[in-house]
């Protein structure tokens, strides 16, 4: 029964809100209308409670929540729909409640870019425009992530300050975080200054923006010499993750290929992360001689036939599927051991599938075996460059070792994928904030 309740409340919630973001205000009305007759909530439980007896319509818009506490208002905020919003305020709707990042719906409206909505917001229902996330953002980092240049000037003209730091810091890193040059190029000739954990040129390399490097050198042109806490270059690190356009570039602008740091190149990283045409370009330009033809396994693991039968491989994935989800069960349960002897056993079977080995490096990040699990993050990489837990579970691995500088850039190469990602966001920051405390105190020692 209660399994039967449950889901009535998760289907009523996923077509109210599909409804807000997605019809036209008619269907809305109607379709509002239907929940008032027929009381679909009436006296069951959701996670936000009970709702007891009957709902009226400002219930059902304040209430009525999704699992990220998100109401009709804020859906209606992110739509972007000005008559479709207002009639949702008309009717009750409740503009100051916050969803489980502390957005209100003006900062959902600033985050998408609204203009019409935001300005309801502040000059008719005299919102705060000097409202922040618990995490200290406000609408001008919003703006600023967004690119949204006419939106940060408003901002600006309602009082709003730029310049203020959050965990991600200014407006300027935010706009770096987002590749949104222009927006840079905007704040950096207002003089806002740079307050995030890692150089700027740095944080471009690394999500192979182009465009954004150029706009920090054109501002600061000793930008070129950056180096990361680590000692990385921009150089490495651009060919580390294979953004060979910003390596031919500081190529030209001179830079050292023949930088070492911990024995390495930029030669050496491209090589090792089989970045070929970053590879291709530096090699006739350094001293070190690197030979050989392309590495094409990753590890025992990996060395299948290449000519397999479609029949039998689609039989052999289909298996390995099978002997993942016995994993998936025993993990669950906490059952580390005996999960990764399962990954073990489907890998055995199938090892053409990414997420068997990042499910292994899993279990072997509870087990205490960091290395192994890097080295199966690493075999995921390998056959898809795009499965993006292969970087988060390697993240994981290289902080639990305190090498968490390379823990912060797995982070960023799976943010790179996927740019909003809060699990992503919040390994890389705290890989930051950590590793600059631990270089701290090895440095009072």
């Amino acid at each position: 029964m209660a399994e039967t309740s449950a889901l009535r409340v998760k289907d009523f919630l996923q077509k109210l809100f599909t409804s807000i973001s997605q019809e036209g205000l008619t269907e809305i009305k109607h379709h509002l209308k239907d929940i008032l007759k027929t009381q679909p909530l009436k006296n069951i439980s959701n996670n936000d409670g009970t709702v007891e007896g009957q709902m009226n319509l400002k219930g059902i818009l304040n209430e009525c929540k999704d699992a990220k506490k998100k109401t009709c208002v804020h859906f209606a905020a992110a739509r972007g729909n000005a008559v479709i919003f207002n009639y949702l305020v008309k009717k009750g709707g409740n503009v100051e409640l916050k969803d489980d990042q502390g957005n209100n719906a003006f900062l959902i409206a600033v985050q998408h870019g609204h203009m019409d909505i935001v300005k309801t917001l502040v000059e008719d229902l005299k919102t705060d425009v000097f409202i922040a996330r618990d995490t200290a953002v406000g609408a001008t980092h919003l703006a600023a992530g967004n690119g949204d240049i006419p939106m940060l000037e408003y901002l600006v003209g309602k009082g709003c300050k730029l310049g203020k730091k959050t965990e991600s810091g200014t407006e300027v890193d935010w706009a770096v975080g987002n590749c949104k040059h222009q927006m840079l190029d905007y704040l950096l000739g207002k003089g806002i200054k740079s307050e995030g954990p890692v150089a700027n040129s740095i944080m471009a390399c690394g999500l192979g923006s182009l465009e954004v490097l150029k706009t920090i050198i054109k501002h600061n042109a000793d930008a070129i010499n950056d180096q990361d806490g680590d000692k990385w270059s921009l150089l490495q690190v651009a060919a580390e993750v294979g953004a060979n356009d910003i390596v031919e570039y500081l190529i030209e602008k001179g830079v050292d290929v023949n930088y070492e740091n911990q024995g390495k190149t930029a030669l050496d990283l491209a090589w090792e992360n089989d970045k070929w045409p970053c590879v291709e370009v530096l090699r006739p330009l350094s001293s070190k001689t690197i030979s050989g033809a392309k590495k094409t396994s990753v590890s025992n693991e990996g060395q299948q036939e290449e000519r397999v039968d479609p029949e039998e491989l689609a039989k052999k994935k289909e298996a390995g599927g099978v002997i993942k989800a016995q994993g998936n069960e025993l993990f669950g349960k906490g059952e580390h051991q005996a999960a990764c002897e399962k990954y073990t056993e489907a890998i055995t079977v199938y090892n053409k599938e990414p997420s068997y080995f990042t499910n292994r490096a899993a279990c072997l990040i509870k087990l205490g075996k960091y290395q192994e699990a890097i080295n199966d993050c690493q075999a995921a990489k390998k056959l898809d460059s795009n499965w993006v837990k292969s970087y988060f579970r390697e993240g994981e691995a290289y902080f639990a070792l305190k090498e968490y500088g390379e823990s912060a850039a797995s982070y960023w190469e799976g943010l790179k994928l996927e740019p909003n990602n809060k699990s992503l966001k919040y390994g890389f920051e705290n890989s930051v904030k950590i590793g600059k405390e631990h270089h701290q105190k090895m440095q009072k020692k």
